[in-house]
């Protein structure tokens, strides 16, 4: 299986952003270690429309405007590292924090 891919800038550093013609597939940070999430083929791509969504979102929530994701985010595991290491994984039912908030 392939996998849409976009990177966007965000108060947490850069995020590559992960999708599949299912929705998200996964929210990769700057610094991750290599494979440690398991992906296909990463096709680079500004067009596909749940990688907008979810920027969208995600810029929302990083401005306080928004306190929880849509169902795009339902089946993937965030991966929190302000505050904590980059490989402590935050389950949809935990809040991501945004700038400037200290790490729960």
């Amino acid at each position: 299986m392939s996998f849409a891919y976009k990177t966007i800038e965000s108060p947490v550093g850069k995020l590559k952003l992960v999708a599949s013609s299912k929705g998200l597939a996964a929210v990769l940070w700057e610094n991750d270690a290599p494979g440690r999430v398991p992906l296909d083929e990463l096709i680079e791509t500004e067009s596909h429309s749940v990688l907008i969504e979810i920027e969208r979102q995600l810029g929302e929530y990083f401005a306080g405007k928004r306190t929880s994701f849509s169902r795009y985010e339902r089946n993937v595991i965030l991966t929190k590292c302000v505050g904590r290491s980059a490989r402590h994984t935050v389950r949809r039912d935990e809040n991501l924090p945004r700038a400037g908030q200290p790490a729960k």
